[in-house]
């Protein structure tokens, strides 16, 4: 049940923290955006990476080894990456950087960690049937 939870906790708070990023992006690509608006929405994705990294390393604790793992990793530095280019990118960045569509990028790996945790926990047989 822990690891189950583990894997709730990490999809909740991931998703938390892909809209701040989303959030900020979208500011940082307005031109009629000040300075202080792209301060406080850059702040405010600093609670839920928090959040995220702890419950990831709290993830990866229960599912260390597995396939999910794996795949929780590739998606966690996938979005990771994402936020390092907005962090880095001049004001105004372009608008295809900061309404990127992460969500959708990384939705068919989402999938894969979903049927991953799902094969795990023995909800699913191992041939995903």
């Amino acid at each position: 049940m822990r690891r189950i939870s583990a894997y709730q906790d990490f999809r909740v708070q991931f998703g938390t923290w892909v809209r701040s990023l989303q959030r900020y992006g979208s500011i940082k690509s307005k031109r009629k955006a000040t300075l202080e608006d792209i301060e406080e929405s850059r702040l405010a994705t600093a609670d839920p990476f928090a959040s995220v990294l702890i419950s990831a390393m709290h993830f990866r604790n229960h599912w260390k080894g597995t396939r999910a793992d794996e795949i929780a990793g590739a998606i966690f530095h996938h979005v990771v990456n994402w936020a390092d280019e907005l962090s880095v990118s001049n004001f105004p960045i372009p608008r295809s950087l900061g309404r990127r569509d992460v969500a959708e990028e990384i939705s068919e790996a989402s999938i894969d960690l979903h049927l991953a945790v799902c094969e795990e926990v023995g909800i699913l047989g191992t041939d995903g049937h």
